[in-house]
């Protein structure tokens, strides 16, 4: 499990309390229960993973989460976990309590529906669409009746008698794809379509009694319709607007604007809705004026371009593709302070050596590469040229040149003291990353054009001194051993070299076995080399750089890991993936080894104490005085021995 965790990655879902106590956020790093007095982060409820569902109970004491195929209802003042309900095949789509609290109702991808008892945790009811997954469901004021949306093939909007389990009736919908369903409080039906238009059923009888409409923009969709009161619909878009009606006339009577968002929900019985906008933050809005009552701040994005440690281990960088590079502190996981570039983030977050300076890049229309004062935030540089997109940024160990990769294949070298151009290197393609060498003017950068390769530069002369060519995707991580005696390439495919920095011989090759590699970085003591890796399994593996064997392998992640990195001690690492994550090593980094001998046997260790247990399940027993090496005669009793780090 990792120590702590940094951001709460992106938000999906959303949803409020019919009380207006809670505000509860969801995503692939998990759900966050919220106080909406105050917007105070109440409980992060991130153990199961990614919630693909939510929904309070009518009393807002319970918070349903959908993972998968399990079902997790957890106490929303406490935090703690309920229940659990399992039964489901496949990913759960939505999910809806009934109005009395004592039971709700489920949609599945295994094309079935299933009611739920919440006193007793059993399935009562379960209802199979063939051929169809199923992606909403209502249920009725009444409790007596079911309503099922196939979103395809079948593309029907289906009416289930609870008493029998048997279907009253289907109602037709030819042209456009069902997507949502909602009872009136007079207990009529609504559907939504994908043509944007809302239609009020008599759930009786079939009957049409009123289509909504006004809706407007070809890319619009509906996130959701609710009843602000007994006399009013309302529906809020991906394009920020939200439409109100009477229920008896057919135009809208207000259309609130509002900014893109990824999600909004509406607030049942209350003219509020809550909006995940683009820039991460969460906020409630008033209705019909669109004031914002409320803001939300911690979600961030899923994609981390790069992360790292402070010098001095105080704080965490992270940065991806939004807009603010972020600081964190390394103890609490709080938020210090931002840095806001261009809309599209950064391709770079590193610290300067001596940990005063950031560099980060900024895109279109002013690309660059930019320096900020870490203890202020203020810019303290910018690195400017045009045209082309920034790609890759490093700075030189002593501080003194930056290095900044774009798409047109340049790479730009800076004084970093006065900002001045100092020399432009053209290679081949667009630059995907770049390291300086520790101990020379060495400048390594990963180039990809008609060919991908990586390539080591002169910076002080500009000559390009050597191609490292393979046919293995592009490459996705450059980087010197801390000594400066090795030089790292990992390409997307999978593939890691290490090279003599000298002679540019190879001296090691590595093939991931969990996925594509997106990100790779050395330990201080260049013992280790920690890499990140993508699709199918999304694994961080760290390797014995001498014999190429797997240490370690760190899972649940959900994301692409960008990013990696080690603490200046080497017993963290960071993980960058939909959050950033600090792990600890402490106790590989200890270097326990045992040398043996015909008479005796020393144990090495760097760190910690030594401890010694009889059987692997222990128990282990701290030999408090033992000093690295520990002599122990060949004729004792055989056993195992560990280092105890924390």
């Amino acid at each position: 499990m990792p120590l702590r965790t940094f951001g709460l990655g992106e938000v999906r879902l959303l949803a409020v309390s019919a009380d207006l106590r809670f505000l509860a956020s969801a995503g692939q790093a998990g759900a966050y229960l919220w106080n909406t007095d105050g917007s105070r982060l109440r409980h992060r409820l991130t153990s199961a993973g990614p919630v693909s569902a939510l929904a309070f109970s009518p009393d807002g004491g319970v918070l349903l989460t959908a993972h998968t195929t399990v079902i997790l209802a957890w106490d929303t003042e406490s935090g703690t976990l309920l229940k659990e309900f399992r039964g489901h095949g496949r990913g759960i789509a939505r999910l809806q309590f009934a109005p009395d609290g004592m039971s709700f109702a489920s949609a599945g991808e295994d094309n079935t529906a299933r009611v739920w008892s919440w006193a007793t945790g059993a399935e009562m009811h379960s209802f199979e669409i063939r051929g169809s997954p199923i992606g909403d469901v209502a249920i009725a004021p009444d409790g007596l009746r079911l309503v099922t949306v196939d979103t395809f093939l079948t593309n029907s909007v289906k009416i289930w008698d609870l008493r029998s389990d048997s279907l009253i009736r289907a109602l037709p919908m030819t042209n456009q794809t069902a997507q949502r369903c909602a009872f009136s409080p007079a207990g009529d039906l609504l559907t939504v379509a994908a043509d944007r238009q809302i239609v009020r059923w008599n759930a009786e009888s079939g009957e049409i009694l009123k289509k909504y409409e006004g809706i407007v923009g070809q890319t619009t969709m509906i996130h959701e319709i609710w009843f602000p009161n007994d006399f009013t619909l309302a529906a809020t878009c991906n394009d920020g607007s939200v439409y109100l009606w009477n229920l008896e006339q057919s135009a809208p009577v207000k259309v609130v604007a509002g900014e893109a968002n990824v999600f909004s929900s509406g607030v049942r019985g209350d003219f509020l809705v809550a909006v995940a906008n683009l820039d991460s933050v969460i906020r409630i809005r008033q209705l019909p004026s669109g004031d914002t009552l409320r803001e939300f701040v911690g979600h961030t994005t899923s994609t981390h371009a790069a992360v790292a440690f402070s010098p001095d281990g105080r704080f965490v960088l992270s940065g991806g593709t939004e807009a603010a590079t972020r600081l964190w502190d390394r103890n609490t996981g709080g938020l210090v302070r931002t840095f806001t570039g261009s809309p599209a983030g950064t391709m770079a977050a590193t610290f300067s050596t001596d940990g005063s300076r950031i560099l980060t890049t900024v895109g279109l229309p002013n690309p660059g590469a930019r320096l900020w004062k870490t203890e202020t935030g203020e810019i303290e540089r910018d690195f400017r040229w045009t045209g082309s997109w920034p790609s890759s940024a490093a700075i030189s160990k002593d501080g003194t040149r930056v290095a900044a990769g774009a798409q047109d294949g340049r790479i730009r070298l800076f004084d970093a003291g006065t900002g001045a151009l100092v020399r432009t290197m053209v290679g081949e393609g667009w630059m995907t990353r770049l390291a300086f060498s520790p101990t020379a003017p060495l400048l390594a950068s990963g180039e990809g054009g008609l060919e991908y390769r990586a390539a080591l530069y002169n910076y002080e002369s500009g000559q390009r001194l050597h191609d490292f060519p393979l046919d293995a995707g592009p490459v996705t991580a450059v980087a010197f051993s801390p000594a400066g005696d090795l030089l790292m390439v990992g390409w997307q495919d999978g593939v890691i070299r290490l090279y003599n920095a000298v002679n540019l011989e190879l001296r090691q090759e590595w093939v991931t076995k969990t996925g594509f590699l997106d990100a790779a970085a050395f330990s201080p003591d260049g013992r280790t080399v920690i890499t990140g890796e993508s699709f199918p399994n999304f694994v961080a593996t760290l390797w014995d750089v001498r014999t190429g064997h797997v240490l370690r392998s760190f899972r649940d992640h959900y994301w692409v890991i960008g990013a990696v990195a080690f603490d200046p001690s080497g017993t963290r690492i960071l993980t960058g993936a939909e959050v950033v994550r600090e792990w600890s090593v402490a106790d590989l980094a200890a270097q326990l080894r045992i040398d043996r001998f015909a008479d005796h046997s020393l144990v090495h260790w760097s760190r910690g104490q030594l401890q010694h247990a009889a059987t692997l399940a222990g128990p282990w027993m701290t030999l408090t005085n033992a000093v690295s090496p520990h002599r122990e005669a060949s004729d004792k009793p055989a056993g195992y021995y560990r280092v105890q780090v924390e």
